[in-house]
């Protein structure tokens, strides 16, 4: 715009040298212009008007030659965020394409591979329309031309049925973010308290998880998986009850860190799948450490683990028999030290 009224002044300044009349060449050449520039309708009349008033103007055409060189740069400077944005596009596009045609190696049909490459997808596709619709909004004016109702009063019909369209889609987006997570939460937890958070662990001080073998209420484990968090460090090994998937088995490991016998299996399998025979031992020795009755059994799992910690917990006592878990009453034979005392959860350390 400082490059613009610099241009009128130096039309309108009644002390430069004088020069044959604009012909109808410049005349068009000034038009151009004053086209492609963002100017208000006022200023290019005005720059029209005083090319068309000045019959001396110009000692030469030094100002409109530096004008335009100027415009040209300016124009292929504005036309790289565009190119940017088209590639980012154009590379969005070619992922989405790309997943019906290939996959990740070991994946269900193509689930893990739409998860992980959409997540990028979408991403990309943000950026873009964030700066769409920057450009639709900074140049409305020349996209959506104006219509008169009276002389004062102007309209622009097609931004109206834009705007609408515009809102619709961008309040449809909020319809599965907000009652998707109230369904899944409803579906997976019995809680009437809970409350809005941050915090990843939140849910588990009010849920109820429900399953084939019972219902375990959350905030148990939650107190005890804070108590971890806070006293115990490094990355000591930690044994805790293995469940189907999706259930709430390795709850322990996933919100200390700490690792665990066995993670979720259909993961665990897919992940290592030439070794899913271990995956299945690991899953049985687990099973086998709290349901036996044999002391020396136990204590063979915690060195063959190289365990650091027990954890007695609800899901624990509802997955297992109760004469498996006696064992622990006596401590494994003074091996194991009970370190955390809960009203559903007893959490050992192992001696030595």
């Amino acid at each position: 715009m400082n490059k613009v009224l610099l241009f009128i002044n130096e039309i309108n300044n009644p002390q430069l040298l004088d020069r044959n009349i604009l012909d109808q060449k410049e005349k068009q050449i000034i038009q151009k212009i004053t086209n492609n520039l963002r100017l208000t309708e006022t200023q290019k009349h005005q720059l029209l008007e005083l090319s068309e008033n000045h019959k001396k103007l110009f000692k030469n055409l030094n100002a409109l030659k530096v004008f335009l060189s100027d415009k040209i740069i300016s124009k292929k400077d504005t036309n790289r965020p565009r190119v940017f944005v088209s590639i980012i596009v154009m590379v969005a596009l070619l992922f989405a394409i790309g997943l019906d045609f290939f996959r990740v190696e070991g994946d269900i049909d193509r689930m893990n591979s739409v998860f992980k490459m959409y997540l990028h997808i979408w991403v990309l596709f943000a950026l873009a329309s964030s700066y769409a619709l920057w450009q639709l909004l900074n140049n409305y004016k020349d996209i959506f031309k104006s219509s008169s109702i009276t002389s004062k009063i102007r309209f622009n019909p097609l931004m109206i049925v834009w705007f609408f369209i515009l809102t619709a889609l961008f309040t449809s987006s909020f319809i599965y973010p907000i009652l998707g997570t109230r369904d899944r939460i409803n579906d997976r937890f019995n809680s009437s308290d809970m409350t809005l958070s941050l915090d990843g662990m939140t849910y588990m001080k009010y849920a109820e998880f429900t399953d084939e073998v019972g219902s375990f209420i959350l905030n148990h484990d939650y107190e005890a998986i804070i108590w971890l968090q806070q006293n115990i460090t490094g990355s000591p090994v930690i044994m805790e009850g293995h469940t189907p998937t999706y259930r709430w088995g390795n709850r322990i490991s996933i919100y200390t860190g700490m690792p665990t016998v066995i993670g979720w299996k259909w993961h665990q399998e897919q992940q290592r799948w030439d070794y899913r025979e271990e995956v299945t031992e690991r899953i049985r020795d687990v099973d086998v450490f709290y349901s036996t009755t044999e002391m020396h059994t136990a204590i063979s799992i915690i060195e063959k683990y190289r365990i650091d910690y027990v954890y007695v917990g609800q899901l624990e006592n509802s997955y297992y028999p109760q004469k498996g878990l006696v064992k622990f009453q006596s401590n494994l034979g003074g091996l194991l030290q009970p370190i955390y005392f809960g009203p559903k959860v007893t959490i050992y350390r192992v001696k030595g």
